[in-house]
């Protein structure tokens, strides 16, 4: 069989429904919504290793519903809840409406075998001998200190998975469904290697951390309580959960999490 262009004729002819001026008009405010509203490493992001094209996070696809009037419906297509094999997997339809019309649909999945929900990441100060025995394999990961060790063991508690996994399958929805009903596909794109970003797994390639000295007026005490952008306080993170920030962040949290490490290192007999 011939693939052919099928060209209804006639009052079936299938017709713009927006005039040339109103579709550019259309794609200019994508841009400069993206341009002026929306922020890298918030509300899109690029994967290491997955070219140029960024990807667009849950913050940004809901901000591209706001510009667009877009209210997202979620129905729920597949699941499966097993707590005795500890199997938990999720799939969500997203139908986008926009003044009771829907305009855009997208699937998202989400299961508990996913590598980042069957396995932890335990640094080697943090692990334990059963943590050891039960590693399925070392990494070595570097940090700006130097070298260190990461066990990479199973997760014996996916049951503690169970809303995330339901509320990720609903944010891979939305993201697909929002990409489509905006026409956003050139600007954005969402592969199933970039699910990880979107809960905030992996983050843009980093430039080197500046070597900047901490503000004057940066205190130990206020430096302690600054807290990360999960919500945790400085003074609570190891030290190699604090290099991270380091190796991440910039100005402000950059020098806290600096004075912070470099004051214990000082502390140390």
């Amino acid at each position: 069989m011939i693939d052919q262009a099928i060209v209804p004729t006639g009052t079936t002819a299938l017709m713009p429904v927006m005039g040339i001026q109103d579709a550019i008009a259309r794609y200019n405010a994508v841009i400069e919504f993206t341009k002026k509203v929306m922020k890298s490493g918030k509300d899109y992001g690029v994967v290491p290793g997955t070219g140029n094209m960024p990807t667009l996070l849950k913050p940004g696809a809901e901000k591209l519903c706001s510009l667009f009037g877009m209210c997202p419906e979620f129905v729920v297509t597949d699941k499966i809840v097993d707590f005795e094999k500890g199997l938990f997997y999720f799939e969500h339809r997203c139908d986008l409406y926009h003044n009771g019309v829907k305009v855009g649909s997208g699937i998202g999945s989400c299961n508990s075998k996913e590598k980042k929900y069957r396995y932890r990441n335990i640094t080697e100060k943090q692990a334990t001998e059963d943590d050891k025995a039960r590693a399925i394999r070392v990494e070595e990961k570097s940090g700006q200190y130097g070298k260190y060790k990461v066990y990479v063991v199973e997760n014996l508690e996916p049951f503690d998975l169970v809303n995330t996994i339901n509320k990720m399958s609903q944010k891979r929805s939305l993201v697909a469904a929002t990409l489509i009903a905006a026409n956003a596909s050139e600007f954005f794109t969402q592969d199933i290697e970039d699910m990880d970003l979107i809960e905030g797994e992996y983050h843009e390639t980093p430039a080197p951390a500046p070597q900047e000295q901490p503000h004057e007026d940066l205190t130990l005490e206020a430096a302690l309580n600054m807290r990360t952008p999960k919500g945790k306080q400085l003074g609570e993170l190891s030290e190699e959960q604090l290099q991270i920030v380091i190796d991440k962040a910039t100005n402000g949290l950059h020098a806290a999490a600096v004075l912070v490490l470099n004051s214990r290192k000082a502390a140390q007999p």
